[in-house]
Parts: C-alpha cells; structure tokens; sequence
C-alpha cells in the first residue's frame, strides 16, 4: 500500500515539473515565433516595393531564415556562446536574490585567469585527468573570489559608508591587467597575452568529433537545468528567491 500510496505523489510532482517547464518555455516560443513572423512580412513586403516594378517574393524569407541560421549554427557561434551562458546564469542567479551584478565579465575572466595560472604553472607536467580538473576548480575559485569580495564589502559596509559593491567589482579588472601584463605573458610578447594552453599544456578540454568546439559548450547547456533545479527544487533557491522578492522578509521568518 505504501508504494501504491507514493505512485500519485511522484505522478503529481512530475506533471508540476513538466507544467513548469512547459511554462518557462512557452513564452519565449511564442515571442520568437511572433518576432519570425514579422519579419517575414517585412522581407517579403520590401522584396516588392524597394525594386521597382517586381513582384513580391514570398519565398525570400524563407530563404533568408534558412541563410540565417545556417551562419548563425557554426563554431565561432558555440565558442563566444559559453563565456555568454555562464556568465548570463550567474547574473540571473543574483537576480532572483535582488542583486543587480554588473561583474559578470569580470568574474568570468578571474575564472578564466585562474584556469590558465594553473595551465601555466603545470604545462605538460601532470596528465590531463589531473590538470583540467585542478584548472576548473581554480578558476571556479577565482571567479568566486571574485564575487565575494564585492559581496562581502557591500553585506557589511554598503553604498552609504563609502564601499560600492560596483565600484570593487570594476578594480578587479586591474588584476587581470597586471597578471596578461606580468607573470603570465610570454617572453617578447608585443602585447598583454598569454600562452595558448592547446599548445603548451594539458589543461584544455577535449574537442567534440566532426563539431570542431570543446566539451565546455555542453557544461554551459547543462548548468542551465541544474540552475532551474536549484532555484525551484531546492529549500536554498526558495530562500534566494524570497530574499530577492522581499529583503526584510527573510529575516523576520527567521
């Protein structure tokens, strides 16, 4: 009877996800099939009016989308979309506690300088199931670290006492400078630069067969979900989001 008692339960709980889910999805569908469809009149309204005398194509917006998106799905695409989704999560997680984070570049570039302090440091001198996870790790801290310090200024200090949360987010970028500038350059670099890690170290992630992209474009897509859970599915993410819907509420529930 127990186990017959739990299959509603657990059929209820996956038909909230599903409907959360679908929730979550169907606005921006909808948008963005709203946003093709104007532009589609658009593109065929001026295939007929800009050329004097021809006829309206209705077939050239089709053939533009088709064009768009088949330059738009390429490598360079998948490489610059990382950094922008995982910088884009920590920003929408601070969101929903009622922060406005404007250092989500900088974080992302601490992290990515703790990733190749670690490249640097170790080069070809452990294996790659060693140095990867040591360099994630390290830059994991580092964009951390990174975030903490404004943090922890603005919790305790604030805005009023002289300490802006901005402002200590924005001189971090003078670290990053000296480090490209100083211990991490190469030798008659003509320019603050470092090393290319594929080149002299084992810390890079494996590349996808026949995508010409790394694994890293699938960790940024995975966290997406792992985010949703945290913040929806978690007693820690029903506390974020309540502290960002009510400061003072958190506090006098204890």
């Amino acid at each position: 009877m127990t186990q017959t008692a739990l299959v509603p339960g657990r059929s209820r709980r996956i038909q909230r996800v599903l409907g959360d889910v679908v929730g979550l999805l169907i606005g921006p569908i909808v948008a963005v099939a709203l946003a093709l469809l104007v532009g589609a009149v658009g593109i065929v309204l001026f295939s007929g009016l800009l050329p004097a005398g021809k006829p309206f194509d209705v077939g050239l917006a089709g053939r533009a989308y088709v064009a768009l998106f088949s330059g738009a799905i390429s490598t360079s695409t998948f490489v610059y979309a990382t950094p922008l989704i995982l910088a884009g999560l920590g920003v929408a997680l601070g969101f929903k506690a009622g922060l406005f984070n404007i250092g989500g570049r900088g974080q992302f570039l601490m992290g990515a300088l703790g990733a190749m302090t670690i490249a640097t440091w170790l080069g070809t001198s452990m294996p790659a199931f060693v140095e990867i996870p040591l360099a994630l790790l390290f830059g994991m801290a580092l964009g951390a670290v990174a975030g903490f310090i404004p943090g922890i200024l603005k919790a305790t200090l604030g805005g009023s006492r002289g300490c802006h949360d901005d402002h200590a987010e924005l001189h971090l970028g003078d670290v990053l400078y000296w480090a490209v500038s100083g211990p991490l350059v190469p030798a008659r670099a003509p320019q603050p630069i470092t090393i290319n890690v594929h080149d002299s170290s084992f810390a890079f992630l494996p590349l996808v067969p026949g995508i010409g992209v790394n694994v890293g474009v699938f960790i940024a897509v995975a966290m997406v979900p792992i985010i949703w859970f945290l913040l929806y599915r978690t007693t820690l993410g029903f506390e974020i989001r309540t502290a960002g819907a009510n400061p003072t509420l958190p506090g006098t529930a204890g």
